[in-house]
């Protein structure tokens, strides 16, 4: 829908790169989570309160009541995102109403629908840590956890990877790729290419990964690096 909005037509990759689709919007490749996650996740989701989102191929679910789940939500995003509540609760009321999200159906069919990813929110760090604890040590899976939201795909559904073939199907050369991040789920992207770029206010992980620092997302750190884009393009454009 994005890519439409604008009138673009080009590959694109979502899910952390778990779904790579072609120009028109056909699905090339997604990976999705096995069945030994789903009993850990729903044990999560109901051992603490956060925020549960579950993604299938048909549209995003929560295990909870809309109305519960928009209170979980918005007392994680208070200090994931350093929101007062009415800031955070109309940030969330935004998200599920945008992102389309519904109660997960009691007789959920789970072998009926891939599911690609999970994703939690919490409002105390210590729950994330020890709910990261709980999943480091089942197969297939990659963990992305910051201190309030942790993020579980597919193993091999990384950005890196993705980029890389992505690129590889626009025929462009890892030399000529660059990417920009700010979260846990981005340093396999950022650690991949010479030309990548953290923003000022990405978590100290990606930082480390990235090539380049530059300002936060409230002082033009995107526009920085559309720049840096135009001038490489110039010098290269001749060669």
């Amino acid at each position: 829908p994005i890519s439409e909005a604008f009138g673009i037509e080009m590959p694109a990759l979502a899910l952390n790169g778990g779904q790579i689709f072609n120009a028109k919007g056909q699905m090339l490749q997604q990976l999705s989570l096995s069945e030994n996650v789903i009993a850990p996740i729903l044990d999560i989701s109901n051992r603490y309160s956060c925020f549960t989102a579950l993604f299938f191929d048909c549209g995003v679910y929560t295990p909870e009541a809309m109305d519960e789940a928009l209170v979980k939500m918005t007392a994680g995003y208070m200090p994931l995102y350093h929101l007062d509540h009415q800031q955070a609760e109309h940030m969330c009321r935004r998200t599920l109403e945008d992102c389309q999200v519904k109660t997960l159906p009691e007789d959920w069919n789970w072998q009926g629908s891939p599911f690609l990813k999970a994703r939690f929110v919490f409002s105390r760090t210590e729950d994330c840590i020890a709910a990261a604890g709980m999943l480091e040590n089942i197969s297939g899976i990659s963990l992305f956890p910051t201190d309030y939201d942790l993020e579980i795909t597919p193993l091999g559904a990384d950005k890196g990877s993705a980029t890389m073939a992505l690129g590889k199907l626009l025929g462009i050369s890892p030399e000529e790729i660059a990417v920009m991040g700010d979260s846990s789920n981005d340093r396999s992207m950022l650690s991949r290419f010479d030309a990548s770029f953290a923003l000022g206010n990405a978590d100290p992980e990606p930082k480390a990964c990235a090539k380049h620092i530059v300002s936060d997302n409230d002082h033009d750190g995107a526009a920085e690096v559309m720049q840096w884009i135009r001038k490489w393009n110039e010098t290269h454009k001749n060669r």
